[in-house]
């Protein structure tokens, strides 16, 4: 009531990261204790905004619980009078989920996807610059342009910003390949005397992707060393950064043809700056160094994270040792 003045169009009812219940009268969470909520909340909501539509996301399910896709099938076989669209999709397997593609959708409801352009290869998110997902991009979309009337893809924040033109335009035009896109996207944001070697290099980054701290260091390590000089060991792992010298030279030679607007610009430094990394890590074997501590003090300053949280923070070592504490 308090937003009643507002033209609200869509509720978007959501099972998971918000919670749930596993007790006996909920279980499945997904086709019981969240089924009967939802319809609920739904109808609330239009008592307020008659006109609004309800999403009803099916987000990981059959993860934490089985049978849940089975039996919101059965639910909605009868088309429910208050959801509009299924939301479906899960960040676990990478892969669109196996039951929708197998069964008719029951309630002949639009399906909107959700799909995951920000947790991926990288931790933390972004925290090494751009993470292109061309290729993985074409493979989702595939598996499941026939379903889908459309989606919401997740953000994380601006590193990932060429994932979301490749999916705006797979929703505008879902035949066109994402190369095609990545190309355009290169071409209007960087320059098109560009375009054909940085869609290569966006290939070779996509290809080059798991990026992470050691997971043998804890909150100790960090606070005993303050600056680059006091560290002889890895902290960084990039195991499939072996191109990394070949795509950095690609980017560099690319930043000597921009114009200024382009090579000023935060699309243009964050992709810049993961190949720079990625050359340097690899380079120094996962070890900080001044140049890398630079490139990712950059990074902070784009993403204006000073004081982010872990999982979306450039790992350079004053933000490693702010987030020990």
């Amino acid at each position: 009531d308090a937003f009643s003045d507002l033209d609200i169009e869509y509720f978007c009812i959501w099972p998971y990261d918000q919670g749930g219940c596993a007790c006996e009268a909920c279980s499945p969470w997904g086709a019981n204790g969240f089924l009967k909520i939802g319809k609920q909340v739904a109808q609330l909501a239009r008592k307020t905004f008659p006109k609004a539509k309800t999403i009803f996301s099916t987000w990981c399910f059959d993860h934490t619980a089985q049978g849940e896709y089975e039996g919101m099938w059965k639910a909605f076989a009868g088309r429910p009078e208050w959801a509009n669209y299924i939301l479906v999709d899960s960040h676990f397997s990478r892969d669109f989920p196996q039951f929708v593609i197998d069964h008719d959708d029951p309630a002949n409801l639009p399906i909107l996807n959700f799909p995951e352009i920000s947790m991926h290869a990288m931790a933390p998110w972004g925290g090494f610059g751009t993470n292109p997902q061309p290729k993985t991009i074409q493979k989702l979309w595939d598996a499941s342009k026939h379903l889908l009337s459309g989606g919401f893809p997740y953000s994380e924040g601006i590193y990932e910003d060429i994932n979301k033109a490749l999916f705006f335009q797979l929703y505008w035009d879902p035949k066109k390949p994402v190369t095609e896109t990545v190309r355009e996207y290169a071409a209007y944001e960087y320059s098109p005397d560009v375009a054909d070697e940085i869609t290569q290099a966006i290939e070779m980054m996509e290809a080059s992707q798991q990026h992470g701290l050691k997971d043998n260091l804890n909150g100790q390590f960090w606070q005993k060393h303050d600056t680059v000089d006091d560290i002889d060991t890895a902290i960084y792992s990039l195991p499939k950064a072996k191109e990394s010298e070949r795509y950095f030279g690609i980017v560099q030679a690319a930043d000597a043809k921009l114009p200024a607007r382009a090579r000023q610009a935060w699309r243009w430094r964050i992709l810049w700056l993961r190949a720079a990394l990625d050359a340097e890590l690899h380079r120094s074997q996962g070890k900080a160094t001044k140049k890398s501590e630079e490139y990712f003090e950059e990074l902070t300053n784009i993403y204006h994270a000073e004081n982010g949280q872990a999982q979306i923070t450039p790992p350079s070592l004053l933000a490693l040792k702010r987030l020990a504490k």
